[in-house]
């Protein structure tokens, strides 16, 4: 993949990418994790070409976009270069700082963490490695872009009630963590549903609507009142349910690295062979969200049907929950 107009040091994915999280810049993170586009950054050059990256590598992704990755990497090649350079060098112990930079530029602490284990001298850099959270900074996010997009889109609610509907919003904070479109197209074959020009992760309107649907038929709201919200074969429903959008307020990183443990793959695949403690766990990584406030808005053209819609939609995501794994306690929402 060629980037045209930029020096050669920068004409490959992961060196632009390398050069934003040193200068701090934002990225598009949705770019960066997208099915198609991933494969260049990911990838690791083989051959002068690009080998696609793979579900695995999702951690070496996070590890990516670490500014503290970086700031390792510089220091090991120094220590590297003294040692290559001095007289009472080993070489065993330089082909291990050699093996750990290596690691660190493909982008694999624990790699690189395992080499430096048997190095005394490097005690500081281990510990700022082992200290790299596994989450995406939001250094990298184009906040600043995001919250001139949240204005624009309370002005444009502003104007919907200059036009005669009522609007209702609703600020709720995140009982634990989010996962949304897990199961939709990735190259890691887990997802995560992010702003496609802005990089933050947000709850789709129609999520959000289909979640409250589902809470409206479980407490058997009055079926004519079910059928005005969310309307029926016949009509369309007269509420409208708009994307939930987050409220980062100042936090350093909210998107997180997960992982579940398939502990029995061949007993979930075949049926066949009984599940036992001499299989081996099947991780897979996912990325989730935590520890913020989400903005849940709804409008309605009748001021009572937009109230009784926001009080669903908080009823939906205090009892059900929203988007994967709601059964493991994701995607519950409180009063923030």
């Amino acid at each position: 993949m060629t980037f045209f107009n930029l020096p050669p040091e920068l004409q490959d994915a992961k060196a632009v990418i390398e050069q934003a999280v040193r200068r701090g810049e934002g990225l598009n993170t949705s770019l960066i994790l997208n099915k198609y586009a991933n494969r260049y950054a990911v990838g690791l050059k083989e051959g002068g070409e690009w080998r696609e990256g793979s579900q695995s590598e999702l951690k070496r992704q996070i590890y990516l976009l670490s500014e503290a990755r970086l700031e390792v990497v510089e220091e090991l090649r120094s220590a590297v270069e003294r040692r290559r350079g001095g007289v009472s060098r080993t070489e065993r112990g330089l082909e291990r700082l050699e093996k750990a930079l290596r690691a660190l530029e493909e982008c694999d602490v624990e790699g690189a963490l395992r080499e430096l284990g048997r190095e005394r001298a490097f005690q500081r850099l281990k510990e700022k490695l082992a200290g790299i959270r596994l989450a995406l900074s939001c250094r990298l996010m184009p906040l600043s872009l995001y919250e001139s997009y949240e204005r624009r889109f309370q002005e444009m609610l502003s104007v919907l009630e200059g036009q005669g509907w009522n609007v209702r919003q609703a600020d709720l904070k995140l009982s634990w963590r989010l996962s949304v479109d897990l199961g939709a197209a990735s190259v890691y074959e887990t997802s995560i549903n992010l702003h496609r020009n802005y990089g933050v992760p947000v709850v789709p309107g129609s999520a959000v609507k289909g979640v409250t649907r589902h809470y409206a038929s479980t407490i058997k709201i009055a079926k004519p009142l079910f059928e005005q919200i969310f309307g029926d074969i016949n009509r369309k429903g007269e509420v409208l349910f708009f994307d939930a959008l987050p409220l980062p307020e100042g936090k350093d990183c909210f998107v997180v690295l997960d992982v579940m443990n398939v502990h029995y793959k061949k007993y979930y695949e075949t049926q066949t062979e009984p599940p036992g403690d001499w299989m081996s766990p099947v991780p897979v990584f996912f990325l989730a969200v935590e520890g913020i406030c989400y903005r849940f808005s709804v409008a309605a053209r009748d001021e009572k049907l937009a109230d009784e819609a926001l009080r669903l939609v908080k009823g939906a995501v205090r009892e059900l929950g929203v988007g994967a794994k709601t059964s493991a306690g994701y995607g519950f929402f409180e009063e923030g």
